[in-house]
């Protein structure tokens, strides 16, 4: 009997050792990378070519220049129809050989709006996400007031494009430098992705229209011709490296996001929120987690996210803490709404 009871006991022991082995020693791992395994692929991208090189100096005055953009958004919006009468051509051919183009109610609104840039683009930083929008964060990629801030640009673009057709270089020149440091500024955030790419947006119109600029203005700066060519091949290279980004973590997201077809690679995510350098896409690839509760493919997935989810929650970051705290409260309703959300909503 004690012989029976020996060996009942042992191989209770010997389960429990196995047991022990099989999830620990060979616990499920998380899947691997794919995309963002390529090196420097989640680097912190900018430019190599110094702002210095195509503008007169990078702005360095106090305070944040979001609070001047605000205000010009806040007017553009008041004025918005008007601004839309400028692009008749009609219209701006009449400005152009007018005394006093200012006399224009459309181009009068869009100097008011652009001197409210100009006064942000003296300034060395902007702060606008959690300070001009809700401290929440939802899990969109699309952010309605970073698309809202891009246009801010139109009335500076026009009053370039006006001062250009009058040969008032020098001018058209300002107000192109003014709009380049607006889209930096947005580009230089780095609190939510899709600001990021609007401002790269805007920095690629304002080099190409510098380039214009320098290349009919008798006396200008045409020495500065190669290096804003030079300026934009780079930002259009960071441009397809956040087309591969948001492919990861939002076009090839769940089947509820839309038609994509593309494939979804939850170690890329995993990765990229542990990894990623550029505090915009990390924030996404937090966000990302929470829907990869109800898609990760495997146990190991499921654990690493978690873990990297209860980490963040602790950060310091408030940016950064706001996406774990929706990451982690996500509910499946809420992942299965991704495809269908007004995007809107979030603001």
């Amino acid at each position: 009997m004690g012989n029976k009871t020996g060996w009942i006991l042992a191989g209770i022991l010997g389960g429990a050792v196995l047991v022990y082995v099989v999830f620990t020693i060979f616990a499920p791992l998380p899947s691997s990378p794919y995309n963002t395994a390529v090196r420097g692929f989640m680097d912190l991208h900018v430019p190599s070519t110094p702002l210095s090189a195509i503008i007169p100096a990078v702005p360095a005055g106090a305070g944040n220049a979001a609070d001047d953009y605000e205000k010009a958004l806040t007017q553009y919006k008041q004025v918005r129809d008007v601004i839309e009468g400028t692009g008749d051509a009609e219209r701006s051919d009449a400005a152009a050989a007018a005394s006093d183009p200012w006399a224009d109610p459309g181009y009068k609104a869009c100097r008011e709006i652009a001197d409210l840039v100009a006064a942000g683009a003296k300034k060395a930083e902007m702060r606008y996400t959690f300070v001009f929008t809700p401290t929440k964060l939802k899990p969109y990629y699309q952010r309605q007031y970073a698309r809202d801030l891009y246009q801010i640009s139109i009335p500076t673009q026009q009053c370039y494009l006006l001062h250009l057709e009058r040969k008032e270089y020098a001018q058209a020149e300002k107000r192109m430098q003014d709009m380049l440091i607006l889209g930096w500024h947005m580009f230089s955030e780095r609190a939510v992705p899709d600001m990021s790419v609007q401002g790269l947006d805007i920095m690629k119109v304002a080099v190409k229209r510098l380039q214009e600029l320098y290349n009919v203005w008798p006396d200008g700066p045409t020495d500065k011709i190669a290096s804003l060519r030079t300026y934009e091949n780079e930002l259009s290279e960071i441009s397809e490296l956040a087309r591969q980004k948001r492919k990861i973590l939002w076009d090839s997201l769940p089947s509820a996001v839309g038609t994509s077809r593309d494939q979804f690679f939850p170690g890329d995510v995993l990765n990229m929120a542990e990894n990623e350098k550029d505090r915009a896409w990390k924030v996404q690839a937090i966000l990302t987690l929470g829907a990869m509760k109800y898609r990760a493919p495997s146990r190991g997935d499921k654990k690493k996210l978690q873990s990297l989810i209860r980490q963040y929650l602790g950060s310091e970051d408030p940016i950064i803490q706001a996406a774990a705290k929706y990451a982690d409260k996500m509910t499946i309703q809420q992942y299965q709404g991704l495809g269908t959300a007004d995007f809107t909503d979030e603001q």
